[in-house]
Protein backbone atom coordinates (compact mmCIF):
# COMPACT_ATOMS: atom_id res chain seq x y z
CA UNK A 1 0.00 0.00 0.00
CA UNK A 2 1.28 3.14 -0.64
CA UNK A 3 1.86 5.91 1.40
CA UNK A 4 -0.41 9.05 1.50
CA UNK A 5 1.87 12.60 0.91
CA UNK A 6 0.90 13.95 4.11
CA UNK A 7 2.25 11.07 5.79
CA UNK A 8 5.94 11.09 4.05
CA UNK A 9 5.28 15.30 4.66
CA UNK A 10 4.88 14.36 8.73
CA UNK A 11 8.86 13.26 8.48
CA UNK A 12 10.49 16.72 6.78
CA UNK A 13 7.68 19.20 8.32
CA UNK A 14 10.20 19.60 11.63
CA UNK A 15 13.24 20.91 9.98
CA UNK A 16 10.96 22.71 7.57
CA UNK A 17 9.31 24.81 9.38
CA UNK A 18 12.21 25.72 11.39
CA UNK A 19 13.94 26.89 7.87
CA UNK A 20 10.71 28.80 7.26
CA UNK A 21 10.49 30.61 10.45
CA UNK A 22 14.24 31.44 9.73
CA UNK A 23 13.76 32.88 6.61
CA UNK A 24 10.85 34.36 7.62
CA UNK A 25 12.41 36.18 10.72
CA UNK A 26 15.61 37.05 8.65
CA UNK A 27 12.91 38.91 6.20
CA UNK A 28 11.39 40.68 8.94
CA UNK A 29 14.70 41.77 10.22
CA UNK A 30 15.40 43.33 7.09
CA UNK A 31 12.27 44.80 6.64
CA UNK A 32 12.63 47.00 10.34
CA UNK A 33 16.13 47.84 9.44
CA UNK A 34 15.54 49.37 6.00
CA UNK A 35 11.87 50.88 7.54
CA UNK A 36 13.52 52.34 10.56
CA UNK A 37 17.10 52.63 10.30
CA UNK A 38 19.68 53.45 13.24
CA UNK A 39 20.50 57.21 13.47
CA UNK A 40 22.71 58.52 16.16
CA UNK A 41 24.18 61.56 17.23
CA UNK A 42 28.04 61.71 17.42
CA UNK A 43 30.33 63.43 20.26
CA UNK A 44 34.33 63.69 20.36
CA UNK A 45 35.78 61.55 22.29
CA UNK A 46 38.34 63.74 24.62
CA UNK A 47 41.92 63.93 23.41
CA UNK A 48 41.23 62.26 20.34
CA UNK A 49 40.17 62.76 16.43
CA UNK A 50 37.79 59.93 17.06
CA UNK A 51 33.50 60.51 16.87
CA UNK A 52 31.19 58.01 18.11
CA UNK A 53 27.25 57.93 19.57
CA UNK A 54 27.65 59.32 22.85
CA UNK A 55 24.48 56.95 24.20
CA UNK A 56 27.02 54.20 23.93
CA UNK A 57 30.18 56.43 24.81
CA UNK A 58 28.77 58.92 28.22
CA UNK A 59 32.24 60.31 27.46
CA UNK A 60 31.83 61.45 24.32
CA UNK A 61 31.26 65.46 24.04
CA UNK A 62 29.23 67.25 21.95
CA UNK A 63 31.40 70.16 19.68
CA UNK A 64 30.49 73.39 20.96
CA UNK A 65 27.95 75.07 18.05
CA UNK A 66 27.67 71.61 16.21
CA UNK A 67 25.54 69.37 15.90
CA UNK A 68 27.00 65.64 14.17
CA UNK A 69 24.17 63.10 13.24
CA UNK A 70 24.98 59.68 11.37
CA UNK A 71 22.55 57.51 9.66
CA UNK A 72 23.70 53.99 9.57
CA UNK A 73 21.14 52.62 6.36
CA UNK A 74 20.56 53.63 3.03
CA UNK A 75 17.93 55.96 2.14
CA UNK A 76 15.10 54.93 0.37
CA UNK A 77 11.10 55.54 0.43
CA UNK A 78 10.64 53.43 2.74
CA UNK A 79 12.25 55.07 5.72
CA UNK A 80 12.57 58.62 3.93
CA UNK A 81 9.34 59.18 6.33
CA UNK A 82 10.91 58.44 9.40
CA UNK A 83 14.11 59.60 8.95
CA UNK A 84 12.52 63.13 8.09
CA UNK A 85 10.30 62.61 11.22
CA UNK A 86 13.70 61.63 13.56
CA UNK A 87 15.78 64.25 11.76
CA UNK A 88 13.74 67.30 11.47
CA UNK A 89 11.05 67.26 14.22
CA UNK A 90 12.81 65.39 17.32
CA UNK A 91 16.22 66.50 16.55
CA UNK A 92 15.09 69.72 15.97
CA UNK A 93 12.94 69.65 19.38
CA UNK A 94 16.23 68.97 20.85
CA UNK A 95 18.76 71.55 19.30
CA UNK A 96 16.07 74.12 20.42
CA UNK A 97 16.02 72.61 24.24
CA UNK A 98 19.96 71.46 24.42
CA UNK A 99 22.23 74.22 22.47
CA UNK A 100 19.71 76.90 22.22
CA UNK A 101 21.15 80.17 20.15
CA UNK A 102 24.77 78.31 19.68
CA UNK A 103 24.34 75.88 17.60
CA UNK A 104 25.92 77.07 13.97
CA UNK A 105 26.50 73.74 12.23
CA UNK A 106 24.45 70.23 11.46
CA UNK A 107 27.20 67.64 10.15
CA UNK A 108 25.55 64.45 8.51
CA UNK A 109 27.25 61.71 8.30
CA UNK A 110 26.27 59.80 5.33
CA UNK A 111 29.14 57.15 5.02
CA UNK A 112 26.91 54.37 6.06
CA UNK A 113 24.41 54.96 3.25
CA UNK A 114 25.17 53.19 -0.05
CA UNK A 115 22.18 54.32 -1.79
CA UNK A 116 19.68 56.94 -1.93
CA UNK A 117 16.37 57.29 -3.91
CA UNK A 118 14.13 60.49 -5.14
CA UNK A 119 12.25 60.55 -1.77
CA UNK A 120 15.55 60.49 0.24
CA UNK A 121 16.39 63.19 -1.69
CA UNK A 122 13.27 65.38 -1.84
CA UNK A 123 13.65 64.64 2.12
CA UNK A 124 17.48 65.70 2.41
CA UNK A 125 16.10 69.02 -0.02
CA UNK A 126 13.53 69.16 3.12
CA UNK A 127 16.29 69.19 6.11
CA UNK A 128 18.47 71.72 3.85
CA UNK A 129 15.48 73.95 4.01
CA UNK A 130 14.18 73.96 7.41
CA UNK A 131 17.88 74.26 8.58
CA UNK A 132 17.71 77.45 6.31
CA UNK A 133 14.48 79.18 8.17
CA UNK A 134 16.26 78.08 11.55
CA UNK A 135 19.75 79.94 10.22
CA UNK A 136 21.96 76.81 10.42
CA UNK A 137 24.51 75.65 7.84
CA UNK A 138 24.51 71.66 7.10
CA UNK A 139 27.08 69.63 5.58
CA UNK A 140 26.34 66.37 3.97
CA UNK A 141 29.70 64.15 5.16
CA UNK A 142 30.55 61.55 1.89
CA UNK A 143 27.45 61.33 -0.48
CA UNK A 144 29.50 60.12 -3.49
CA UNK A 145 26.68 58.75 -4.36
CA UNK A 146 24.86 61.77 -5.66
CA UNK A 147 25.23 65.53 -6.19
CA UNK A 148 21.95 67.47 -5.11
CA UNK A 149 21.91 71.39 -6.35
CA UNK A 150 20.14 73.65 -3.28
CA UNK A 151 20.81 76.57 -4.66
CA UNK A 152 17.19 78.18 -5.76
CA UNK A 153 17.05 79.65 -9.71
Amino acid sequence: MEEHWLTRMSTVQPWLIGLMMQVALSLLRILLFIGRPRTFVLGNIPNSVIYRNVEQYPNANHVPGILILKIDAPIYFANAIYLRERWIDEEEDGIKATWETSLQYVIMDMTAVGNIDTSGISMLEEVKKIADRNELQVVFLSMLFVKMNFHET
